[in-house]
């Protein structure tokens, strides 16, 4: 079989420069930055004792295509003398692309990287159906876009990404597996987009931003106790119910999923569900959200409570449940789980008003001066006189 491909390899000792070995030097970003890679020289001392490497990672906030000290946003060291070290025969930077087999592709990985390897890009790739990054622990970079015929794409070993993190644009990916990954710590986390995903496995994930999008119904495999986790989730799960019962940052389209349920949830620190498509949400444990709640919009939503909730953070937030369709029963019995929180909360904002007029009852606006005079805001809809003779 004639093949048609393109490897660039990047030896381990780069100085002073940012890693140049093709035409595509930097990886594009969603908000239009670009992500950039410096690898210079280290010198024997404290972070290497006889010298090595330092690879910076970072988004080129000014535009101006040179990775700044102030644009750095993580760092490693690869030093020589250790095992993978700076004299590692192993690539630092590869970069595999064209009409390959799976066999081609793993040949490479095999021979050409290894413990010294920081940076890796699979792109554009013709005939590649699976990927297996068996044997990276670490990596500075991994890039994996616009492969026409990926399925799966599985990293069993790989503990920690340092820098960008970029799973996109393969129109066949259906399977993503990094069962062992504990932190993602580039400034925009992981990004996993396709059409056909259905299985995607972060069973040890601790720290970092996970943004996932796909058509399917997508399964998930996650750690229950994430606190240093955002989750950024846009599905064709028309139901979810996640049992994670604690997390940094949740955000869930509701544009298909319509039905949604974390049974076992007690700590968030900020809440957005949005596309305003919900029907039925259920939050029944949770007993702490530390600066936002954001459940706007959803016309078909007709019921909400907290029936947990015990505090709020200290440092002020916001519970906008605005433009649902809560009528004067639902208000009040939120303003009343409010009412109820003690020690009192302060410095929040407060937002009931619904797509239809529902003001608090007589109960309801008394819990909604309690709220106020611990200094928050409340905003509900107001009862309109009655001016006909």
């Amino acid at each position: 079989m004639k093949t048609n491909f393109t490897i660039f390899l990047c030896a381990a000792v780069i100085a002073a420069a940012s890693i140049s070995c093709s035409d595509d030097e930097s990886i594009s970003e969603a908000d239009g930055l670009t992500s950039l890679i410096n690898v210079t020289d280290e010198a024997p001392g404290t972070n290497c004792p006889n010298g090595g490497l330092l690879i910076e990672t970072g988004l080129d906030t000014n535009r101006d295509e040179v990775l700044d000290s102030s644009e750095v946003t993580s760092s490693k060291f690869v030093c020589n003398g250790e095992e993978g070290g700076a004299t590692d025969a192993s690539k630092t930077f590869l970069v595999i692309s064209g009409d390959l087999t799976n066999e081609e592709v793993q040949a490479v990985l095999d021979s050409e990287t290894g413990a010294n390897t920081q940076v890796v890009r699979i792109q554009n790739t013709t005939t590649v159906t699976d990927v297996d990054l068996s044997g990276f622990t670490e990596l500075v970079e991994l890039v994996v876009t616009n492969n026409g015929d990926l399925q799966t794409l599985k990293a069993p070993e790989l503990t920690s990404i340092f820098g960008a993190f970029d799973i996109t644009s393969n129109d066949q990916l259906q399977r993503v597996e990094f069962p062992v990954l504990e932190s993602a710590l580039g400034v925009t986390g992981i990004s996993i987009v396709g059409d056909k995903i259905e299985s995607v496995d972060f069973s040890a994930i601790q720290r970092g931003k996970l943004f996932i999008e796909s058509e399917e119904e997508v399964s998930f495999k996650f750690p229950v106790n994430i606190p240093e986790v955002s989750l950024d989730l846009i599905l064709g799960n028309p139901t979810l119910d996640l049992p994670i019962v604690q997390i940094d940052e949740l955000d869930v389209s509701t544009e298909v999923t319509k039905e949604l349920s974390f049974p076992s949830l007690e700590r968030v620190n900020e809440i957005n569900f949005f596309d305003a498509g919900l029907t039925s949400l259920s939050l029944p444990s949770l007993s702490f959200i530390g600066s936002s709640l954001e459940i706007d919009f959803h016309q078909q939503l007709t019921t909400f409570s907290l029936p947990s909730l015990t505090s709020l953070g200290d440092d002020g937030g916001a519970i906008s449940l605005n433009s649902n369709s809560f009528n004067t029963a639902t208000v009040d019995l939120i303003l009343s789980q409010l009412a109820a929180i003690d020690p009192p909360f302060s410095e929040w904002e407060i937002y009931l008003r619904q797509s239809t007029a529902a003001p608090p009852s007589a109960q309801g606006e008394t819990d909604a001066a309690t709220i106020r005079a611990n200094g928050n805001t409340v905003d509900v809809d107001v009862e309109i006189a009655d001016t006909t003779d």
